[in-house]
């Protein structure tokens, strides 16, 4: 009777608001729930103690002792999964949209299991909502590069530079404010040696969650607190910048095209020019003119089967939605040069008949009409092959002619420099 008694002064305690959204996913449910549903294999669970928001309160209140055994309350509650996919999504997207718990620890948790589920979940769907939840995570840290690959710290280095940092976080918890400047300066370096490790996501996600707790806690120097921050972030950057480039590569064709729309949130322009200039059967960049293709080729947008729509599809998409990048709208020689490929690489995909998927060629007249501006609101390709036949050629000489002139000017200006350096260089 004990035991019933002080349950049920917890769930009083937690008023009839919390027991009606009781199947509800709080952040420390959700991903509690996200670490259980797939194995450390990386396969899916069917059996597992999966959490409500409510659950997983009340078992921060309550000692497991007082319950008895078996109840819902009480222990391990190993339950059947019917659908672990479905049970992914919903964790997920449960996680990814709470807002309860330190504005910190919440988002690094969102990270690490958003990063880790958008590589390795068994699951295609899981793996193309974690990449599409990952979109505002790169936004907000402000990710502008893509993947440098480099050398990986292995395992035993960063476990000797976690194990420096999490006895570092320890030690300064216990100090408070007391401590001094010797141990705060030895606990930031900690911070940094292991934010200067080259880390995978694998790697990534497991400092991550070592971390956590200590972004959950307050009392640690201020200075202190700023470095663990910096941490979180620079691991995070890194996660979601790996987890983007693999997307762009996963098996799964709308997974792929998942990841396009995420990285092109994230990397704007310069990523969905790449992507438009590999609609094609083969990329475009290396036929631009004077080396201005080089440029889109940073992020490794790979070439899609001719039979496969999905990526091209995307990426038209995401030409009706965002219009013509500004850097091909320009009216110098690059800006028009730029617009001519685009222009060929969709009219390309529209007009080869028997090449490309029907879903793709109609997309492509679609993102043609948007970013041409030539509103023929037209899904048959013979019109759309007239309208390249009138406006390609010239369109071609006209940027021709515009780097030329562009040259020109480039030349005039560094002689007139050039005079000007030897006049300074003349002078007493």
């Amino acid at each position: 009777m004990a035991r019933w008694t002080r349950g049920a002064a917890v769930l009083g305690l937690l008023g009839p608001g919390m027991l009606v959204s009781g199947g509800c996913k709080s952040s420390e449910a959700a991903s509690h729930n996200l670490d259980v549903l797939m194995s450390s294999e990386e396969r899916l669970r069917y059996v597992g103690d999966l959490r409500s928001a409510i659950e997983q309160l009340v078992r921060g209140f309550v000692d497991p002792s007082m319950l008895e055994e078996g109840s819902w309350l009480g222990g391990s509650d190993d339950t059947a999964i019917p659908d672990p996919t479905d049970a992914v999504v919903e964790n997920l997207l449960a996680l990814s949209h709470s807002t309860d718990g330190p504005d910190r620890w919440r988002e690094a948790e969102q990270v690490r299991q958003l990063a880790r589920y958008a590589s390795v979940c068994p699951a295609g769907l899981g793996r193309e909502r974690a990449l599409l939840e990952l979109a505002p995570h790169g936004l907000r840290l402000g990710i502008d590069q893509p993947l440098k690959a480099g050398k990986v710290a292995n395992a035993e280095e960063l476990r000797v530079r976690l194990e420096a940092l999490v006895d570092g976080a320890k030690q300064m918890l216990a100090l408070g404010n007391k401590a001094d400047a010797t141990a705060t300066a030895d606990f930031e370096a900690a911070c940094r040696v292991l934010a200067e490790a080259e880390v995978d996501i694998a790697g990534g996600r497991r400092v991550l969650r070592a971390v956590s707790p200590f972004l959950r806690l307050s009392g640690l120097p201020d200075a202190a607190e700023r470095a663990l921050v910096d941490l979180s972030e620079a691991l995070q950057k890194r996660l979601v910048t790996e987890a983007l480039a693999r997307g762009l590569h996963d098996e799964a064709p709308y997974v792929r095209a998942a990841a396009l729309r995420a990285n092109a949130a994230v990397f704007g322009d310069p990523f969905l020019i790449e992507a438009a200039l590999s609609l094609g059967v083969e990329p475009l960049q290396a036929r631009l003119p004077d080396g201005l293709g080089e440029a889109y080729t940073a992020f490794g947008v790979p070439s899609e089967d001719v039979d496969i729509p999905d990526a091209r599809v995307e990426v038209c998409r995401l030409l009706v939605e965002r219009g013509l990048p500004k850097v091909a709208a320009a009216s110098d020689g690059a800006g028009l040069t730029l617009r001519f490929g685009l222009y060929y690489a969709l009219t390309q995909v529209a007009t080869s008949y028997n090449l490309f998927h029907p879903m793709a060629r109609s997309h492509a007249m679609l993102a043609l009409d948007a970013v041409s501006g030539a509103r023929l609101g037209s899904l048959r390709e013979e019109v759309w092959d007239a309208w390249w036949r009138e406006v390609g050629p010239g369109l071609d000489a006209q940027a021709r002619e515009q780097r030329k002139l562009d040259a020109a000017g480039r030349s005039g200006t560094d002689a007139r420099a050039g005079v000007t350096g030897q006049e300074g260089a003349s002078r007493p």
